[in-house]
């Protein structure tokens, strides 16, 4: 009798563990876990994007100075974050893409419309408005507007 009573404590503690491991499971990977409007889900950008008031330039929101870029450890905080730089042109890629910043500390632009690169030439100075975005393990600038300076 002592025999079967071990059996049956062992299996009460086995199905014990197996019920508190199975339940979170279900709940997270059958669609019943959070759906409230506090929970609700947010954009690849990190922030909500059904507001359609855009930032004024000079909002404190919108990064101004590519060194606070470069100069941030972990940059993921940073994704989606407007910026607004003037910056020294260092390279042009191709027709698609350029490079600014310095030699050691440069960030890739990539402007929306192919018509903004052809506008700006290395060592020119231009003004960057844009976001920061990350694509295979790179963070660069998505650029809405390249305007060439000087």
């Amino acid at each position: 009798m002592t025999r079967i009573a071990e059996w049956a404590i062992l299996l009460g503690v086995v199905l014990i563990a197996c019920l508190m491991w199975a339940g979170p499971y279900y709940r997270n990977h059958r669609g019943a876990g959070f759906s409230t409007v506090e929970y609700s889900p947010v954009g690849t950008t990190g922030h909500d994007t059904t507001s359609s008031t855009p930032e004024p330039d000079n909002s404190p929101a919108t990064l101004h100075d590519l060194g606070t870029v470069m100069g941030t450890v972990d940059k993921h905080p940073l994704i989606g974050q407007r910026v607004d730089f003037h910056e020294r042109v260092r390279d042009v890629n191709d027709d698609s893409s350029f490079w600014v910043g310095n030699k050691d500390n440069k960030m890739l632009v990539i402007p929306e419309s192919s018509n903004g690169i052809q506008l700006v030439k290395p060592g020119q100075m231009a003004r960057i408005t844009g976001t920061i975005e990350l694509n295979d393990q790179m963070f660069y600038i998505r650029a809405d507007n390249v305007t060439p300076e000087g």
